[in-house]
């Protein structure tokens, strides 16, 4: 039984090997020079990849350089990124001595900038992540957008209010930077 087998599948095999080597018979007043099939051949592009072309069309390697492009050009120049703490009482966003004062010393730069952030915050007393202290970080963000606006600042300024932390006193603040 397995020489059969062994058999059959030889068989199979000469088959389609014999199938593959059928050409089609070229006329008496052909050449070889005449035939289509030695107009292509098969080469390896420079992706590694195998193409089939026409002999004198075949893809040819060559070296690419790239342009040598200025970076600065019409791209704003990159500074340090500064920030400063606005302090504000227990449950309160109304601005105070300190924080107007702050306010103050920071004026002549935020006047000189592109864009602010500002990113209010609030402390957990009155419970943890409540809407209460949320409204009351994103109100201390809005006094200072107001104070700003009212004393010349006209860039884009952008408001953010983070959920409570902690009970300490520096979480009662907005961070400005810009």
């Amino acid at each position: 039984m397995g020489t059969i087998k062994k058999s059959a599948v030889l068989a199979a095999s000469l088959f389609g090997l014999s199938a593959c080597a059928v050409f089609p018979q070229a006329e008496e007043n052909m050449s070889i020079e005449d035939n289509q099939l030695t107009e292509y051949t098969v080469k390896q592009n420079d992706i590694g990849e195998y193409v089939f072309c026409k002999n004198n069309d075949c893809p040819v390697w060559e070296r690419k350089e790239l342009a040598d492009v200025p970076f600065s050009d019409g791209l704003p120049e990159l500074r340090d990124e500064q920030s400063v703490r606005v302090f504000f009482n227990l449950g309160s966003a109304k601005l105070g001595a300190e924080a107007r004062g702050t306010l103050q010393n920071v004026l002549p730069k935020l006047q000189n900038t592109n864009i602010i952030y500002l990113r209010g915050w609030a402390d957990s007393i009155g419970g943890k992540n409540t809407k209460i202290n949320r409204r009351l970080a994103k109100q201390r963000a809005e006094a200072i957008r107001t104070w700003l606006r009212q004393n010349g600042v006209t860039v884009h300024i952008s408001t953010a209010s983070n959920p409570a932390c902690c009970n300490r006193d520096d979480t009662r603040t907005v961070v400005i930077t810009w």
